[in-house]
């Protein structure tokens, strides 16, 4: 038996062939778009986690440092002041807990944080003006001290002079 052969063979293999290429394309155009969405969405999802972990890890540094400064000016305020026994004491426990901010802020914060970088650079030179402050303070006290006792004993001689009656001295108010 004898096949018959289709007059338009041709035609059915060219319209076959341009089926699968118009599938193949529509595949392409359909599926890749939707891969690199999904890809984009990956990156950008990658990209706002990790800015989130920095953002989360500044804002945690930032609170320990700022508890930690508050301590430290705490403790600046008590200085000189007599309230506690030892000034040398605290005067190295404050250097420790500036020393141990400014190894919290390290390099990597100093642009994020940089009121407190600024003010930890800064604290050796309060504590100097504190220092100079507490010491013509004292030297205030001191000199009032002085004075309160000069006059005192200026009382004491006036009193003596006046009323001594061997000296047949009386000095006049």
């Amino acid at each position: 038996m004898k096949t018959m052969k289709k007059l338009n063979h041709k035609e059915v293999l060219r319209a076959t062939f341009l089926f699968w290429l118009a599938f193949i394309l529509l595949l392409i155009f359909s599926v890749f778009p939707v891969y690199f969405f999904l890809k984009s969405y990956q990156a950008q999802n990658d990209y706002i986690l990790k800015d989130l972990n920095s953002y989360k890890e500044l804002l945690n540094k930032y609170q320990v440092v700022k508890q930690k400064t508050d301590t430290l000016f705490n403790q600046m305020t008590l200085l000189n002041t007599g309230k506690v026994e030892n000034d040398l004491f605290l005067e190295k426990y404050i250097a420790d807990n500036k020393n141990e901010i400014m190894h919290i802020l390290g390099d990597d914060s100093v642009a994020e944080l940089k009121q407190y970088s600024y003010l930890m650079n800064n604290v050796n030179s309060m504590l100097k003006q504190k220092d100079t402050v507490m010491v013509i303070s004292s030297k205030e006290q001191l000199a009032q001290n002085d004075l309160l006792e000069c006059m005192n004993k200026t009382r004491k001689v006036k009193k003596d002079l006046s009323f001594d009656p061997t000296r047949n001295f009386s000095a006049a108010k």
